[in-house]
């Protein structure tokens, strides 16, 4: 049998070789194989040439390329390589990428807040503004905008080849007490408005690729917990402050209550902290609904167990997917990214479907670019319901 150091080195050269002149940098390390890796397992003492192995994740090195110690577990010709190289490093904030990689001076807080400055989306201020600088620049800021946003964009680029829009700027202003991302501005079409327009074959492509960018996404190495990113509060409205009026998707920040905010530990702690958020407004709820309730919270921790955390944007639907003049599609609005049980991107996704009226279909192509998790949608549905309704009418239920 070929000893373990043989067989990585063997491998990696092979993949260094397919990918040099695709990937940018000359310097790359395997990150992450498929689980299944037959090439180099030896039978009946010769080598095996089954098929290709599927490179999941890599990582830009400025460094001449030499593979990490990769561990190989041999059991039933089924190898799981994993490797001690860090997949991303949490930057310092505040953040400035260095002056080699701007494609020009980075605007001031002045520029960024000048009343000529091009509106890209709805602006509610000061909770959010998200503006055009120049032909470069995005910035996105306000006094909701959590700088987390920005980490999330840095983690993904660093931990796979999912497109993104570069970050080149994260800090709070004193001055404004408003937080700024400083981001690239990708030039190309909104899918909301493009969908209803395609054929059936350029649908198919552009949900293809989005698959393969979900895939790479879940498969990062999950550090084990659930929450955002470097152990920070999941940022997404379920976990956060409520508003007595439930305009929920304006960002009050982490919950108080740490049990609620995140992170946690285990799924049932996530879920525990879930129908904990629910509690609030089904509290006065009468005694017939009390029964639907409690039928309805055994139903709840059945269903919302056996997930393992997986990286997830949080937020997939057309209005965050821009589809580049070269067919590349580019994910956007990364505040609720972080690490969620396997279900919640499916979930997310397939509510809120309905972005552009003519885009009827969109829900159709959600169930070929993720997995999907049925019972679990039905239960975050029924959640979300008792939230918004719960106390609307304290005679009824929220169906």
């Amino acid at each position: 049998m070929l000893s373990t150091e043989t067989v990585a080195r063997d491998l990696f050269s092979e993949l260094e070789s397919e990918l040099k002149g695709r990937v940018p940098g000359t310097g790359l390390v395997l990150a992450y194989f498929d689980q299944q890796i037959q090439d180099a397992v030896p039978v009946n003492g010769t080598r095996r040439r089954g098929r290709r192995v599927h490179i999941l994740k890599y990582i830009k090195l400025g460094a001449p390329s030499d593979p990490s110690p990769l561990s190989l577990d041999y059991n039933n010709n089924r190898h799981e390589a994993t490797t001690a190289v860090n997949m991303a490093t949490r930057v310092a904030l505040p953040y400035f990428a260095s002056a080699e990689l701007l494609p020009a001076p980075l605007p001031t807080v002045a520029q960024i807040q000048d009343p000529t400055a091009q509106l890209l989306s709805p602006s509610f201020p000061p909770v959010c503004h998200v503006v055009l600088i120049g032909e470069h620049y995005v910035v996105k800021y306000g006094t909701r905008v959590s700088l987390q946003e920005g980490e999330n964009m840095l983690f993904v680029r660093q931990s796979s080849s999912v497109p993104v829009p570069t970050v080149y700027a994260l800090f709070y202003d004193e001055a404004t007490a408003m937080n700024f991302i400083i981001m690239e501005y990708i030039s190309g079409t909104f899918l909301f408005s493009l969908w209803h327009t395609l054929n059936v074959a350029d649908k198919e492509a552009i949900a293809s690729q989005i698959r393969r960018h979900m895939d790479e996404l879940r498969n990062i190495p999950a550090p084990g917990y659930y929450g955002g990113i470097w152990r920070q509060p999941t940022p997404h409205w379920r976990f956060e402050r409520r508003l007595a009026d439930r305009l929920k998707f304006r960002r009050l920040g982490p919950h108080p209550d740490s049990t609620i905010s995140g992170p946690q530990e285990t799924e049932e702690q996530w879920t525990n902290a879930l129908w904990r958020y629910l509690e609030p407004s089904v509290e006065a709820v009468n005694e017939r609904w009390r029964k639907e309730l409690d039928a309805f919270r055994v139903e709840y921790h059945n269903v919302l167990q056996g997930h393992k955390p997986v990286f997830t944007h949080g937020d997939l639907h057309q209005a965050n997917l821009i589809l580049r003049d070269d067919g590349t599609v580019v994910i956007i609005d990364w505040e609720f990214a972080g690490w969620y049980p396997t279900y919640w991107e499916y979930c997310d996704a397939i509510r809120f479907f309905n972005t552009d009226h003519k885009a009827d279909d969109w829900s159709k192509w959600v169930n070929k670019m993720l997995d999907k998790f049925i019972p679990e949608s039905r239960i975050l549905d029924k959640h979300d319901t008792w939230v918004v309704c719960g106390k609307g009418d304290r005679t009824a239920g929220p169906w």
